[in-house]
């Protein structure tokens, strides 16, 4: 694996095999995600291993659950989860942030704060996972088996927002780099490969596994940035094969940990994955809340349908292809469609 894009053997069930479907589950209709056109295929990624058991805990073992978040998945997904954990809580509320410190349930103009020990009783709370009510923090606060995850392509997850995230190195490139194509290079940056696998396995989606060879890196390019382009690159490029090699390590435990979930969904099947969270956890009705984009992308800004986000175009990253991301990215659409498969057969 490398930042070189690869075509190989993969995965391509997953929701596309309930393609022209449209099934009831729980209690709101779905209509499986659309087919992306040939401009915005996302490449055949590489082939799973073999479809295992998943194996979170039983739904009479679950009495909370946690959202890891990885950065530009869904922080809508918010509302469903505390829905969830405080059934008490008002169910039209959309998750937001209170003066921007802490989260909260924001009703109109009132703020009503999760952290309120009273709101906590009033709504009858069970535990709440303080780590992960905003932020995206990475596994390790909480219990796996009580964790709850949506996924999303890798490439399209990236260019919903390339520069989402605290990073002072990324932006004085912001400000300093004249390439039209500024994504490209953004995508190679140290910190920026393998967010979901990093995050599965106790490491920040920005953080690169080995921090010195980041810096390293990055002091590098910018000394020769505007002397040369090509060289620039490819110290990048160099910098992603060193750091792909450092993620395939961490592969088999994000693997486990996926099959660990208490739940799995998929952002670009968000209304599929409402309708199978309400079905496995008997949680009631949707709300209107928990299909809302809370926080749509720059092409997505008269759309507040969560189901109705475009694809990006991933020819703008020139050939990079984070292969950690793609392989788990095939191993939550199995673990999702056999959840599907399974909540359909049970509700025949």
């Amino acid at each position: 694996g490398n930042c070189k894009r690869m075509s190989v053997d993969g995965l391509r069930g997953g929701v596309h095999g309930l393609a022209g479907l449209n099934l009831t589950l729980g209690r709101i209709r779905f209509s499986p995600k659309r087919t992306p056109n040939a401009s915005h295929a996302r490449p055949d990624t590489s082939a799973p291993s073999p479809v295992r058991p998943s194996v979170p805990a039983p739904m009479g073992a679950v009495s909370s659950l946690w959202f890891l978040h990885f950065p530009k998945c869904g922080t809508s997904f918010h509302a469903t989860i505390h829905n969830f954990v405080c059934p008490g809580a008002p169910s039209g509320c959309i998750y937001g942030s209170a003066h921007g410190q802490f989260p909260s349930y924001v009703c109109s103009k009132h703020n009503i704060s999760l952290l309120d020990p009273a709101n906590r009783i009033a709504f009858n709370c069970s535990t709440l996972f303080l780590a992960y009510l905003s932020e995206h923090n990475p596994a390790g606060h909480a219990p796996i088996q009580a964790g709850a995850a949506m996924f999303r392509s890798p490439s399209q997850r990236f260019l919903s927002s390339p520069f989402h995230g605290k990073d002072e190195s990324l932006n004085a490139l912001k400000l300093s780099w004249n390439d039209s194509n500024i994504v490209a290079t953004v995508a190679r940056w140290p910190g920026r490969q393998g967010c979901m696998t990093k995050m599965l396995t106790g490491t920040r989606c920005w953080q690169p596994l080995n921090t010195s060879d980041g810096e390293r890196t990055i002091q590098s390019f910018l000394a020769i940035q505007f002397l040369n382009k090509t060289a620039a690159r490819q110290l990048l490029d160099a910098y992603c094969i060193r750091e792909q090699q450092r993620l395939d390590q961490l592969v088999p435990q994000a693997v486990d940990a996926i099959h660990s979930l208490a739940f799995v969904g998929m952002t670009d099947s968000w209304h599929a994955s409402i309708a199978l969270f309400h079905n496995k956890f008997k949680s009631g009705m949707t709300t209107s809340a928990e299909l809302f984009n809370m926080r749509p992308g720059k092409d997505t800004q008269k759309q507040s349908d969560m189901f109705s986000a475009p694809l990006h175009n991933v020819r703008v990253l020139e050939g990079f292809w984070d292969a950690a991301d793609e392989r788990i990215y095939a191993e939550a659409t199995v673990r999702f469609s056999k959840d599907i498969a399974q909540a359909l057969e049970q509700n025949k």
